[in-house]
C-alpha cells in the first residue's frame, strides 16, 4: 500500500496522532495480507525520521521526487 500525504500542521504535532494512525492501520493491513506499507519523508523533516527509525521503518536513500510546475 502506498500512502499519500499524511500531513499535520504543526498545532497538531507532536500529540502523537501519526503514531495512533500507523498503530492502527498495520494490523489492518497484516490482516488484508499486505506485504508492505510505503511512503515518502522530506529529509529536512528530521522529527519525522527519527520518529519512523523508532518504528524500525527502512529509510530508502534511493528515490527522488520528480515535480514539474506547469504554471
Amino acid at each position: 500500500m502506498y500512502l499519500n500525504d499524511l500531513y499535520g500542521k504543526d498545532v497538531y504535532r507532536k500529540q502523537y496522532i501519526s503514531k495512533f494512525f500507523l498503530e492502527k492501520i498495520i494490523p489492518w493491513l497484516k490482516n488484508s495480507d499486505c506485504k508492505k506499507l510505503r511512503w515518502q519523508v522530506s529529509k529536512w523533516n528530521i522529527s519525522a525520521i527519527d520518529f519512523y527509525k523508532k518504528m524500525n521503518v527502512t529509510i530508502d536513500e534511493t528515490d527522488i521526487n520528480c515535480n514539474l510546475l506547469l504554471v
